[in-house]
């Protein structure tokens, strides 16, 4: 994607930007720089075999090792297929069905295990590791972006939650939904992104984490596990710019703003170590009784609507025209229509390629 791309031509040999920063249990944080991130991600793809069909799975937790993955595939032109989070071993077998290796870290190698007599991979599919300490070692020399700006499917997504499908997203509609959102977004909004919806997540994947490389910003990791009522004291310390806000989360940051407004403390300060509040969004599972409840405790969440045969979101409310309970505008790169039967069709520059179901009719996406 253009925009990844061009912070990682500046800032990839950058030793003290950090990229991925993980706060462990014990609380202490560990920060990876850009170019031990990327450094690994060129170990990884040196020792990467795509195969022909040139497409490679990757099963990964929210780990750094998740955005080596990435960042591997992404100079190898390679379309990744990233198991999302919670995925059972049938959504993991169709999404797995024809690619020629695994990327894996930790976590992933124990799923596998977990699954291993569900026949989750192809068969004769190695699963490669994704080591950062080792890869880092290992690396040969810095990472390399590609010169040439061609379009391909650089990912293969579930068409929606309830659907067997797949989807393909191509990059070139990624640039089109990153251009869209960033055009809306104060410079920076992303330059210290919370990791409160999985890295393996539709949001992550075309969104936030790409939003981050491009303002040349750090993925902020939670430590592993934490629950939803101690995020307020993990956002306090790591100071985040922008964050997803999930049901649980709205309802641990109305419960710690309702607390720091009782001691007269200043809630972003309280919330979040910082005199403003960050970027709070969200997609439709926030019901709007709890988005109205953050609004009113100054804590406004942008809202929007969004689907994996639309490249991501389709509306948005933004910082310059926000009405709390709905999912905002269309943004530039969407077009849409109300069909005859009253349902959402949406169409535009965002459009994936369809797998499976879900497919678009006459250039549009039918929502259902």
């Amino acid at each position: 994607m253009r925009a990844v791309e061009t912070v990682l031509r500046r800032h990839a040999e950058d030793g003290d930007r950090p990229l991925v920063e993980v706060t462990a249990e014990d609380g202490t944080a560990v920060v990876h720089s850009y170019r031990e991130i990327t450094r690994a991600a060129r170990a990884l793809g040196d020792r990467l075999d795509p195969g022909p069909r040139r497409r490679v799975g990757i099963l990964c937790g929210d780990t750094a090792e998740a955005v080596v993955a990435e960042l591997a595939l992404l100079a190898l032109r390679v379309t990744g297929c990233p198991v999302p989070p919670g995925a059972s071993a049938r959504t993991a077998a169709a999404l797995l069905a024809d690619v020629s290796a695994v990327l894996a870290d930790t976590r992933g190698r124990a799923l596998l295990a977990a699954w291993a007599d569900r026949r989750v991979l192809p068969e004769g599919c190695p699963v490669v590791p994704v080591d950062l300490t080792a890869l880092t070692d290992s690396a040969a020399g810095a990472y390399r972006v590609p010169d040439d700006d061609r379009d391909w499917i650089c990912k293969i997504l579930p068409a929606s939650a309830a659907s067997a499908g797949r989807v393909g997203i191509r990059a070139h509609a990624v640039d089109a939904h990153l251009d869209s959102l960033r055009s809306e977004l104060p410079a920076g909004a992303f330059a210290r992104c919370a990791v409160t919806v999985p890295l393996g997540a539709l949001a992550h994947q075309v969104a936030a984490t790409p939003m981050a490389i491009a303002d040349g910003g750090c993925l902020l990791l939670p430590p592993h596990g934490i629950p939803a009522t101690a995020l307020p004291d993990w956002t306090a310390t790591v100071r985040p710019t922008a964050l997803a806000v999930t049901p649980p989360a709205a309802t641990a940051l109305i419960g710690a703003a309702r607390t720091a407004r009782r001691e007269g403390i200043p809630v972003s300060a309280a919330l979040f170590g910082t005199p403003r509040v960050p970027l709070l969004w969200c997609g439709t599972e926030v019901p709007p009784p709890l988005l109205r409840e953050c609004e009113g405790l100054g804590l406004p969440v942008y809202a929007g609507y969004g689907l994996a045969g639309n490249t991501g979101a389709v509306s948005w409310n933004t910082p310059a025209a926000r009405r709390s309970g709905t999912v905002g505008r269309l943004l530039s790169h969407v077009r849409a229509e109300i069909g005859p039967d009253g349902e959402l069709l949406v169409g535009g520059d965002g459009l994936a390629v369809s797998l499976g179901s879900d497919a678009p009719a006459d250039g549009w996406l039918h929502t259902g």
